[in-house]
């Protein structure tokens, strides 16, 4: 199963749109969605996370490790969110920030691309 990565942090409206996109995108009943809020991420992220979990075939929450180089914590977020979603993919790693706006195609293009 090919694995998403969506890094999200206090812009709850922009994630609605993105997962009402990706929702609608042919291909994502054969993703695992990893959401992976990053430190101090607003309490409205896990409200709309919850109203499109049932659109989702398969997705979880990850819990952000803790970091101690106070200039790195977004990069920590993605770069760590990406090791853990290779771990978790028997296939391709997809990332789409919560500000990223996909179309209908987006899977089968990027799959399509790397065959």
């Amino acid at each position: 199963m090919d694995t998403l990565l969506i890094p999200c942090f206090n812009r709850p409206e922009f994630l609605w749109h993105c997962l009402d996109n990706l929702t609608r995108a042919r291909g994502i009943e054969t993703v695992h969605v990893i959401f992976s809020p990053d430190f101090g991420y607003s309490r409205d992220i896990p409200t709309v996370i919850q109203e499109f979990a049932p659109k989702l075939k398969s997705y979880e929450v990850r819990r952000v490790p803790a970091i101690h180089h106070r200039g790195s914590k977004q990069s920590h977020n993605v770069l760590s969110g990406y090791m853990e979603a290779a771990t978790k993919s028997s296939g391709l790693v997809f990332m789409v920030e919560e500000d990223v706006m996909v179309s209908r195609d987006f899977f089968e293009f990027h799959r399509a691309v790397h065959q």
